[in-house]
Order: C-alpha cells, then sequence, then structure tokens
C-alpha cells in the first residue's frame, strides 16, 4: 500500500489518508464480488436470475453464471450511463426490450444494484474532502442562521441548500438560494401589499415593495436582485452559464445575509 499510494496526510498520527483507506475496502470490496462469481456452483438467487433471463431472451441454450455476471454488469453500466447523459447507450438499447425482467426480478435487481453501489462508493470518496471543506467553509452561516427565527419553510430551503453546496451541486444550490430568500421575503410582503400597487405577486415585486417598506435597504435590494437573477438564469439556462456557478459561495452567503435583514427587520 505504502508504494501504491503517496501519502499526503502531514499528521503522524495516521500512516494513511482516509480517502487511501475508504478506497482499499472499496476495492476489496468489488475484488470480493467478482471472485464469489467465479466460484463453483450456481447458488438459488442466480438460478432465479438464470431462469427468468432464459425465459425472456428465448435462449436455445441455458446460460452461463459467467454470461449473467456480464449482463448484469452491462444492465447497471446502462443504467448509469442513462443517468449520467439521459441518452440511450448502446447496452440500454440492447436491453430495452427485456427491461421488465430488472424490475420483475428482485434477485437480478440486487446484484444490478450492488454494482452501482461500488460505483457510487468510489464517486463520494473522491467528493469526501472537498465536502468537507466545504461543509466547514459554511460555519458563519450556520451560526448566523441559528441565531435567526425562521420559519420552517425558509429553513427547509437552507437545510437544501447546504446539502447540495457540500456535494458540489452548484446549480441546484444556487436556484435553492433564490427559492429561500422567496420564502424570507414573503413572510413580510404579502401578495396583498403588491397587488395594492397593481402589481403580481412575483418575487420582483416583493423585493421592490420590501424596499419601499424600509425592510431592506438599497445595498440589500440589490444583492437579492442578484440572487433572484442568478437562479433564473440557472433555471432558464442551466449549466450553459458556469459563470452563475462559480459564484455559488458567494450566493450562499449573500442569501444567509438577505434572510438575515428580513428577519430582523432591519436595513444594514
Amino acid at each position: 500500500m505504502e508504494d501504491d499510494h503517496k501519502n499526503d496526510w502531514k499528521q503522524r498520527s495516521y500512516k494513511y489518508p482516509l480517502k487511501v483507506s475508504l478506497q482499499a475496502v472499496i476495492d476489496q470490496w468489488k475484488n470480493d464480488r467478482v471472485e464469489s462469481w467465479t466460484k463453483p456452483g450456481v447458488p438459488e438467487d442466480i438460478q432465479n436470475i438464470i431462469d427468468d433471463l432464459e425465459e425472456a431472451f428465448d435462449s436455445d441454450r441455458p446460460f452461463t453464471k459467467e454470461e449473467i455476471f456480464e449482463m448484469v454488469e452491462e444492465l447497471a453500466e446502462a443504467v448509469k450511463g442513462a443517468s449520467q447523459k439521459f441518452v440511450k447507450s448502446e447496452a440500454l438499447q440492447k436491453f430495452c426490450g427485456q427491461i421488465n425482467c430488472f424490475y420483475e426480478n428482485t434477485d437480478l435487481f440486487r446484484c444490478a444494484e450492488e454494482h452501482l453501489e461500488v460505483y457510487l462508493a468510489k464517486d463520494a470518496v473522491e467528493k469526501s474532502r472537498d465536502a468537507a471543506y466545504r461543509l466547514m467553509s459554511l460555519e458563519f452561516e450556520l451560526y448566523t442562521t441559528e441565531n435567526l427565527n425562521l420559519t420552517k419553510a425558509v429553513v427547509d430551503f437552507l437545510q437544501l441548500v447546504v446539502r447540495c453546496y457540500i456535494w458540489g451541486f452548484d446549480a441546484e444550490c444556487t436556484i435553492l438560494c433564490r427559492s429561500a430568500i422567496e420564502k424570507a421575503i414573503e413572510v413580510k410582503v404579502s401578495d396583498k401589499m403588491c397587488e395594492k400597487r397593481h402589481l403580481k405577486p412575483t418575487l420582483d415585486c416583493k423585493i421592490k415593495v420590501a424596499k419601499r417598506e424600509g425592510l431592506i435597504n438599497d445595498e440589500i435590494y440589490k444583492i437579492a436582485n442578484s440572487i433572484k437573477k442568478r437562479g433564473n438564469i440557472t433555471v432558464h439556462e442551466g449549466p450553459k452559464d458556469p459563470n452563475v456557478t462559480k459564484l455559488v459561495r458567494q450566493t450562499i452567503k449573500e442569501t444567509v445575509r438577505v434572510i438575515s435583514v428580513v428577519t430582523d427587520d432591519e436595513s444594514r
């Protein structure tokens, strides 16, 4: 292990970084799974898969356990590929006629699920260090919101903001920041307050009314509009405008600031 991995952990208490140790466990699990399919004999659950697939494919010869394993892996890869690109992969096209087997045979589902568990575990390991850093970087925002009297709707959206940011879903995080300030502002600016001014009760209107009512000052007004604009761009253009999501950390910081000001009824 020491020859294969560079130890970038600086404390002498640990021989290997956590990422290396977790990756070793995942690799071992994956190897054990492959080896289990090469052992002699056919377990009952694998035989159930063989019987169902032979019927579905109308095969003129029995499937081997190795062939079933290959099919399970291809099926899992097809699902993974479709989820990543939302296009039909070659493997998915191959199985689309018999895809009901995937849902109807619980053993086949479980075996394919194990393949995806390995894939997702490896992906989580790669992201774990960045996720930890991102979580710690929210220390001030988490402390600030703890001391605010927030509605459940605002809290729910802020929790989603945190979850998305931690795991790198920056586009979703940006959209949720817009929703969070919308929920916070609508507590103080009702639909009727917009309608009295002959305006539609949109977020744009409520931000304007909040300023006119003295709930926010010019600076917070501009910040709230910036968050709204980033959220709108992300909803309508998505990843086409990466410059918006590059500001995700700033967007979170500004979101908490807007909510803090609106909640406290103070212009800062």
